[in-house]
């Protein structure tokens, strides 16, 4: 099969696949291929649930969808709005 027709898979739940980390590098492990090792930070780690192998620009790269509660944090110099009385 050639690479234009084929050039990814998905595994749709946890099983196949499980990525060892917090978020900051680690390892990816597939079933079948082995332990990979993986770069880069994610903006925020949750729970795995999804993972996407895909071949671009004659690289591989996987995808990690994870389930998180996004955080929202308040920095120095914000605004405090306070309602006007009329």
């Amino acid at each position: 099969m050639s690479i234009r027709n084929y050039s990814g898979w998905t595994y749709p739940c946890t099983s196949g696949w499980k990525a060892h980390t917090t978020g900051d590098n680690g390892s990816l492990d597939l079933s079948n291929l082995g332990q990979i090792q993986m770069r880069g930070k994610a903006r925020q780690w949750g729970t795995p649930s999804t993972c996407t192998i895909l071949y671009r620009h004659g690289k591989w790269f996987a995808s990690i969808t994870v389930k998180g509660e996004p955080v929202r944090e308040t920095g120095i110099g914000a605004i405090e709005c306070i309602p006007l009385l009329q």
